[in-house]
């Protein structure tokens, strides 16, 4: 059997209607978007394989496709993505940077679609998740979203980001008590984060613990005396003791 040269499959690639360059061959399409394998040429002579290796395309990409995404281009950081997706297909990052792009322009049911992927390569990392938890939290899907912030939060305690969403979408769902124990792993880890400190102190005093809530309080006091919300904390523990009295 004879092997066609790479050049003859370009061609009835393109006959086909594929948009390619010189040294591509189309491998499938993710969102829409084509996905191409680039042949790369054998490390130069001399060269060892470390050497040859040294720049990561896929990462120099990514990179590449973040810096525009944060001028603006979306486009063009999609453009970036799909090229990175086309060259590291087994790789995470560039689903994850196709989902940020998908979020950054509201388009939701793309953006699960991207971090869906993201985690079916990489399993055991919480970006995905967390990913997941923005997608279905702009949908609406507000449960859903709690649920990944909460799978997220278990596999990163050291994220005040994801901590944060983790903490809305438990005010919106109806369900804080789950978030006592996330906030409680990341405050053990940055006692003196104000912000989180405050919202830990909030929940408490909403479900009634108010020990915590006190404790809470006083550390705040103590490390940021001028925080926003803290004049409106103590009126709310003030209160619930009136109530119970």
């Amino acid at each position: 059997m004879t092997m066609k040269p790479l050049g003859w499959w370009q061609e009835r690639m393109r006959e086909a209607g594929f948009d390619l360059v010189d040294g591509e061959l189309p491998i499938g399409e993710f969102l829409g978007h084509q996905l191409v394998a680039r042949v790369v040429p054998p490390a130069a002579a001399g060269e060892t394989p470390a050497e040859s290796s040294a720049d990561d395309p896929v990462k120099a990409l990514c990179a590449e496709a973040a810096e525009a995404l944060k001028r603006g281009d979306a486009d063009g950081a999609r453009r970036l993505f799909v090229r990175a997706a086309s060259e590291g297909g087994h790789t995470a990052e560039p689903y994850l940077g196709l989902g940020a792009v998908a979020i950054h322009e509201s388009s939701y049911d793309e953006a699960r679609q991207s971090y869906e992927k993201a985690l079916e390569l990489a399993a055991e990392d919480p970006r995905p998740l967390f990913g997941l938890g923005l997608a279905h939290w702009g949908g609406g899907e507000k449960e859903t979203a709690l649920e990944c912030f909460v799978r997220a939060a278990s596999r990163d305690a050291d994220n005040p980001a994801l901590v944060y969403h983790l903490v809305q979408a438990a005010h919106a769902a109806g369900k804080l008590e789950t978030a006592v124990e996330p906030l409680e792993r990341y405050l053990g880890l940055h006692p003196a984060d104000s912000d989180l400190l405050l919202s830990y102190a909030g929940v408490c005093a909403r479900l009634g613990r108010r020990s915590d809530a006190e404790e809470a309080l006083s550390r705040l006091k103590l490390v940021a005396p001028d925080q926003d919300g803290l004049n409106d904390l103590e009126k709310t523990l003030e209160e619930t003791a009136e109530c119970r009295a």
